[in-house]
């Protein structure tokens, strides 16, 4: 029989007393009255705690439309489990109730789980530690510099894992010892808090493989064999196995969840020379690296706390930390040679030196050696997990550094001696953690807002205006698009920082991601459509936000020309210097109504085509510029893909001055890639002919002039200009004599659009260009700009009857992946539904109650889904993503299973300790008897 190690450790109540209060006072000090630490949208719920459990627990993302899959939300979802009850009354005072208890408990938790796992090895190897070096071991693991922008910035679910993996290596150890199921059944429960962090897939390969190699370190010394090994191993990570059902049955079932995920995630960095920077700025030097020192953000001016402080006294801090990691090691050393069995220090150590190595690399030649490890498959995953590996490094190095604290300190009797010794050495460790502790590096520096968040009342407004919304099944716009804002700046006293976008977390409708579909939808609402697309689309709030950072001069001002077109348009609900919120007339539709589901007739097609097949660019509408990125005095202009020229019209209208000086105004002005060629309509005013000459006209690099070719000359000055690339035509309106002039568009056009794109695909360069409109005077003395529009058409081949087939129809949306509808129909027809097309969502038809046929979709306008129902008669229809069918089997699958297993466990251990008391009781008899 295998020997059994008591282990039977316990951590003064001292001890723990004081983590709670150090834990107490350091959430005070973070938080510094804020109402929440917020570094990311993904993990925490801000306001509207429904919206956030659903976008959680469902496979495609509930907070934009059109939807798109990313597995990684499921990995949160026992949060679902956590919050589900706090969503009656959940509000911002609760949240920053519930997110201040998390960081107090995770701070306790961090402080005594490393102090527990510390104390674990000592009893295991008999090597003897003080209390005060546990103490400053956890110190060290709380408020190391790479934890502080590592784990505790970010804030969940990190911190999770965090705070509890070193508490499950202690369970781990202790049940590979003894047998004893309560140690399981705590593994068990831990298991069910650090899943959450597993979104990135290699960091659960990596704490099974530092788990399997701590497990085989100790292999010899407690007399275990290798399949006992692998047999606790599985037993160890059952409770993560068990969780991980309901996402490895989706993967199972569709691979390409995962890969297209796995393919993002790799492709930014597909090329060495992109790799290579990710290594550089991932990846401090050796010296840096050895143990907590800083991370590579921190030597850039972004972190101004730790250049002012912490980098002086750091150097003191390695020497100190280098000193008795390596008495640490020797005294190790020292025992394995008295006990042979004794091989933790090698797992140790090897998983110190493997994960120093993984961590380092910005200095010669680990870089250029980690790049050719990245772009071998399947080590190119690697990459994602730079956290967990400085994660291993403090938590292998501190058994060492607790041992030489400890020889340190026990080295002669004297009291004096040990207290001087303890002060130094509090005094070289923990100096350079004076701004960890004091918030520092949470609060805004030279180019990092702050993390210390006041909600603006603009943003509590909008969410009281959600909760009164009857119909949560709703679309909003911002502007600009709320999912490319990175940066808001809330000037509340401090610098508040909310990224990338908060709206999904606090409004229950969605918000339009796609970019062209974006761009249509306003161009509707500018363009005085907006009844024609609520039919499609039920828009019900327009959001425009001033609290993002600005790039240009440009992007603020079309932000108050939006400001002022939306204001005499529609009702202003609210605002402030953050946002203007207006909200649209609508029909009322139901709360349960699901408004993407629409039977396809020529009546519903043409919008629909115009929503999503075809693309508008509002650059200039009801005479303001709104889509500009520059715009000077004499030009407007923004950049423009030339990718689909062929189905391109460009439509511009103004209202020419007369003045007392000739001038030229170019009402289309396009500018191709790489800036060496313009294309262009150009208006000529000639005074003393009161009239204007329309000319096309190019320049080039070849010839370096202006070429104008005559078109007609005009008399008023109200005109408008047409250029169709896909009908070759060139349109000259003269609006007040209701005359159009109809040319074909120039060779030399074609000939430079050609040429230019062809050496656009042969050097992969971007096909991005400008259109604008340009003058060699002032615009606003010489004209009045109306509008300036670029359409593109695409050919829709689809033949649909005029007649609608269904004589009525109701739909409900049950959930984000399902979707019911009851409809009586006369022959065949077209149910469009207006999600991003993916060939797994399915339309289940009924008959009187029994399944007929199963549908599966075709793409409609290149984007969305369309069911194409053969059945007539009174049918009802589910419209169900696949995948959440999987989903959710395999989450009861689990849920029995993890449930069941806990039962199970906690029954076991019982009766063994029942048995234990039986068997003590007659030996205590016998005993009696003897005597």
């Amino acid at each position: 029989m295998p020997k059994r190690l008591s282990l039977k450790i316990g951590i003064k109540s001292w001890l723990l007393i004081g983590y709670a209060i150090i834990s107490f006072l350091i959430t005070i000090i973070w938080f510094n009255s804020a109402d929440l630490l917020v570094y990311t949208d993904t993990h925490f719920p801000f306001m509207n705690l429904e919206k956030y459990l659903e976008r959680i627990f469902t496979i495609i993302d509930t907070g934009y439309f059109p939807s798109f899959n990313d597995i990684r939300h499921l990995f949160l979802y026992p949060y679902y489990f956590l919050f589900t009850p706090l969503v009656d009354f959940w509000s911002v005072q609760i949240a920053s109730l519930i997110q201040r208890l998390i960081l107090f408990s995770a701070l306790f938790f961090s402080f005594s789980s490393i102090s527990y796992l510390l104390l674990c090895i000592s009893d295991l190897t008999k090597q003897r530690i003080s209390y005060l070096a546990v103490l400053l071991s956890a110190s060290l693991y709380c408020f190391n510099t790479y934890a502080t922008i590592i784990i505790w910035r970010p804030f969940m679910p990190y911190i999770l894992h965090y705070a509890l993996f070193p508490l499950f290596i202690a369970f781990a150890l202790r049940y590979f010892s003894t047998n004893q199921h309560k140690y399981l059944l705590a593994l068990m429960i831990l298991s069910f808090f650090i899943f959450p962090s597993y979104t990135i897939l290699p960091s659960l390969a990596f704490d099974v493989i530092v788990v399997i190699v701590l497990l085989l370190s100790v292999k010899s010394m407690l007399k275990k064999t290798m399949t006992q090994v692998i047999l606790t191993s599985l037993k160890i990570f059952s409770g993560i196995l068990i969780l991980s059902i309901p996402l490895i049955l989706v993967a199972l079932l569709q691979p390409s969840v995962i890969s297209n995920t796995y393919e993002g995630i790799v492709k930014i960095t597909s090329l060495p020379e992109n790799l290579l920077r990710v290594v550089e700025y991932n990846s401090p030097s050796m010296i840096q690296a050895l143990i907590y020192s800083g991370y590579p953000p921190l030597y850039t001016p972004d972190f101004s706390w730790y250049a002012k402080f912490t980098a002086w006294f750091e150097p003191l801090q390695l020497i100190c930390i280098s000193v008795t990691l390596v008495i640490g090691i020797i005294s190790w050393t020292k025992r394995i040679r008295r006990n042979t069995r004794d091989y933790l220090l090698f797992g140790l150590l090897f998983i110190y030196l493997a994960s120093l190595f993984m961590i380092t690399g910005s200095n010669e030649p680990l870089s250029q050696l980690k790049i050719r490890i990245f772009q071998l498959k399947p080590f190119d995953m690697l990459r994602s997990v730079y956290a967990r590996f400085g994660e291993y490094v403090v938590l292998s190095s501190l058994p060492f550094i607790s041992l030489g604290l400890s020889k340190i300190m026990f080295l002669p009797k004297s009291r004096i001696y040990k207290l001087c010794t303890a002060f130094f050495l509090v005094l070289l460790l923990m100096t350079p953690m004076t701004p960890v502790l004091e918030g520092d590096f949470l609060k805004e520096g030279p180019k990092t807002p702050s993390n210390q968040i006041h909600f603006p009342n603009s943003y509590i407004v909008l969410r009281q205006l959600d909760a009164k919304e009857d119909d949560k099944n709703y679309l909003y716009l911002t502007i600009p698009s709320s999912a490319e804002v990175k940066l808001r700046s809330w000037n509340n006293g401090t610098y508040g920082y909310i990224g990338p976008d908060i709206f999904p977390f606090i409004l229950s409708g969605r918000s339009i991601k796609d970019k062209k579909i974006y761009n249509n939808v306003l161009y509707f609402i500018l363009n005085g459509k907006l009844k024609e697309l609520q039919r499609i689309l039920p828009i019900q709030y327009i959001i425009l936000t001033f609290d993002q950072k600005i790039q240009s001069n440009a992007d603020r001002r079309s932000l108050y020309n939006y400001l002022s077109i939306f204001q005499k348009e529609f009702e202003t609900t609210f605002i402030d210097e953050n946002l203007a919120i207006f909200k649209l007339p609508t029909t009322a539709q139901g709360a349960s109504r699901d408004w993407r589901v629409h039977v396809l007739n020529q009546n519903t097609s043409s919008t629909v085509s115009d929503i999503f097949l075809n693309s508008y660019l509002q650059v200039i509408s009801h005479g303001l510029p709104l889509e500009t990125t520059y715009k000077k005095q004499n030009y407007i202009t923004r950049v423009l893909d030339f990718a689909e020229l062929g189905h391109m019209k460009i439509k511009s209208t103004v209202v020419l001055k007369r003045t007392a000086e000739k001038y030229y105004i170019f009402p289309i002005f396009l500018v191709l890639p790489k800036v060496t060629e313009r294309l262009y309509i150009a208006a000529e005013y000639k005074p003393a002919e009161n009239s204007w000459n329309i000319y096309s006209g190019t320049w080039s690099k070849e010839k370096l002039q202006w070429n104008y070719t005559l078109l007609t000359k005009l008399y008023s000055g109200n005109m408008a200009f047409t250029v169709d690339f896909e009908r070759n035509s060139i349109t000259v309106e003269d609006r007040d004599d209701k005359q159009e002039y109809q040319y074909p568009i120039p060779e030399e056009w074609n000939r430079l659009l050609i040429s230019r794109l062809e050496i656009s695909n042969k050097t992969v360069e971007s096909p991005n260009g400008e259109i604008g409109i340009y003058a060699t005077k002032n615009l606003t003395e010489i004209a009045t700009l109306d509008e300036l529009l670029v359409e593109m058409y695409k050919n829709n081949s689809m033949v649909l009857s005029s007649h609608t087939a269904a004589t009525e129809l109701h739909s409900t949306r049950i959930g984000p992946a399902l979707s019911k509808i009851s409809i009586n129909t006369t022959k065949p027809f077209m149910l469009s539904f207006t999600e991003s097309y993916d060939p797994l969502w399915e339309a289940r038809i009924y008959n009187d109650g029994k399944l007929v046929e199963k549908v599966k979709p075709v793409t409609l306008y290149s984007v969305i889904n369309g069911f194409w129902i053969n059945e007539t008669g009174n049918l009802t229809i589910e419209i169900r993503y696949t995948p959440q069918d999987w989903f959710e089997i395999g989450l009861a699958i689990s849920a029995i299973t993890f449930i069941g297993c806990i039962g199970y466990i906690a029954y076991d251990w019982k009766k063994n300790d029942e048995r234990i008391i039986i068997m003590k009781g007659k030996i205590c008899n016998i005993l009696k008897k003897k005597k």
